[in-house]
C-alpha cells in the first residue's frame, strides 16, 4: 500500500513538473545544400509527458532575401529513419517567425490535436541558403502560447470580407454539354492566401460559382473546418485539396468532400 501511494504521489509530481511552461533553445549552423541533396533540415527536441501546447520561433539572418528558410513541425509519431509523414503537425513555409499548437486549436496551417510525449521534430527548408551558410536560433516553448502567434491567428479567423451579391445565374447549356464555373486553385489564411475559409466559400455563391478546391500549401489543416462549413453551401460542390510544394515544383491534388449541386437539397458525402 506504502508502494502504492508513493507511486501515486511520485506521478502526480512528474505531471504537475511538466505541465509548467519550459523553454527550449536551439541553435543550428546549416550549409548550403549541394546539388541533389535533401532541402530539408530537421532539429529534433523533446516534448515531456503532460504537455498540453508548444510554441516554436525562428530568425536567422536573411540576407536581404539571400536566405530564405520554411517552418514545419512533426510530432513523435514521425519516423525519420523510414521517412514517414506520421506525425505531420503543419507547415507555414516563409510566412511566418512563430506558430504554436494545443489540443483545440492551432495557428493556421498547423493541426490541433493533443501533444503526444516523445521526440518532435522542427523541419526546416531549405529554399534558399548563402554559400557560407545561415545560422538560425530556435525558440520552442512548452505549456505556453506565444502572444504573437496567438494574436495573429485571432486577427486572421476574425477577417471580413465585403462583397456583392451576383444575380443567380444557372450553368450554361450547350450542345447538350452543361459548363461548370469554379475555381480549383485557392489559398487561404492556412498557407500563403490572405482569406478565411468561410469568405471563399460566401463569395463563390455570391460569384455563381458551382465548384472550388482549396489548395493551401504542404497542409491539411484546412479539411476539418471544410468539412463543418461546407452543409451550409448545398449549392456549392467544395473540393479539399492540397498543394504539394517543393523546390522542385508544385502539384496540386483534390478530393472530392461533400457534394450538392442542386440548391437547397442535402449535401452527400464522399470518401
Amino acid at each position: 500500500m506504502l508502494k502504492r501511494n508513493l507511486a501515486l504521489r511520485l506521478c502526480f509530481v512528474f505531471t504537475a513538473i511538466s505541465s509548467y511552461s519550459q523553454t527550449i533553445e536551439k541553435t543550428v549552423t546549416i550549409q548550403q545544400p549541394k546539388s541533389g541533396a535533401s532541402r530539408y533540415y530537421y532539429v529534433p527536441f523533446e516534448v515531456p509527458t503532460g504537455t498540453k501546447s508548444l510554441s516554436v520561433s525562428y530568425t536567422y539572418d536573411k540576407k536581404n532575401g539571400d536566405n530564405v528558410l520554411d517552418l514545419g513541425l512533426f510530432d513523435s509519431g514521425f519516423d525519420e529513419a523510414g521517412k514517414s509523414v506520421e506525425g505531420f503537425r503543419g507547415w507555414s513555409g516563409g510566412r511566418r517567425n512563430t506558430v504554436f499548437i494545443a489540443k483545440n486549436e492551432a495557428t493556421n496551417g498547423y493541426l490541433p490535436a493533443r501533444i503526444p510525449p516523445g521526440k518532435w521534430q522542427v523541419i526546416l527548408g531549405l529554399y534558399k541558403v548563402v554559400p557560407t551558410g545561415v545560422e538560425v536560433k530556435l525558440t520552442i516553448g512548452l505549456n505556453e502560447i506565444d502572444k504573437e502567434a496567438g494574436a495573429e491567428r485571432n486577427s486572421e479567423n476574425a477577417a471580413v470580407f465585403n462583397f456583392e451579391k451576383m444575380a443567380h445565374v444557372s450553368p450554361t447549356t450547350i450542345n447538350g454539354l452543361t459548363w461548370y464555373r469554379g475555381d480549383l486553385h485557392m489559398h487561404s489564411f492556412n498557407s500563403d492566401g490572405n482569406w478565411t475559409l468561410a469568405s471563399f466559400l460566401d463569395y463563390a455563391e455570391a460569384n455563381n460559382l458551382d465548384f472550388i478546391g482549396v489548395t493551401d500549401h504542404n497542409t491539411t489543416s484546412h479539411h476539418a473546418e471544410l468539412n463543418q462549413l461546407s452543409p451550409k453551401h448545398c449549392g456549392l460542390l467544395v473540393m479539399r485539396g492540397e498543394e504539394v510544394t517543393t523546390y522542385g515544383g508544385h502539384c496540386p491534388g483534390w478530393i472530392r468532400s461533400r457534394f450538392g449541386m442542386e440548391r437547397g437539397t442535402q449535401p452527400t458525402r464522399w470518401r
